[in-house]
């Protein structure tokens, strides 16, 4: 995936966020809410993958930072407490395949 796919994924989610919910039908709530879900699944997990590559090459280290967790601190804005478990969670996925695999 190129960084011009994720400019313009991130584009359109900003515009989507920005609509006026408020006058959709029910049906279209219901709809985009279960579509909005699967999208935040599927970028969780590129999210974990590419968090996994990160910490396991060490590149916080390239990027003038102790660690991943406070190059994600610092860069991402995320607490202690929520970059502690997503790393784990990037580790931990990889010891179970079928889970990986369905996110």
């Amino acid at each position: 995936m190129s960084s011009s796919v994720l400019d313009e994924l991130t584009a359109a989610v900003r515009e989507i966020a920005a609509q006026a919910v408020g006058e959709f039908t029910d049906a279209r709530v219901t709809d985009e809410l279960v579509a909005l879900r699967r999208l935040a699944d599927a970028a969780e997990a590129a999210y974990l993958t590419r968090l996994r590559v990160f910490d396991t090459r060490r590149i916080s280290e390239t990027r003038s930072a102790l660690s991943t967790r406070s190059w994600i601190r610092h860069e991402l804005h995320v607490t202690p407490a929520e970059t502690s478990r997503a790393t784990k969670t990037a580790h931990g996925l990889s010891d179970f395949p079928v889970i990986e695999a369905a996110l």
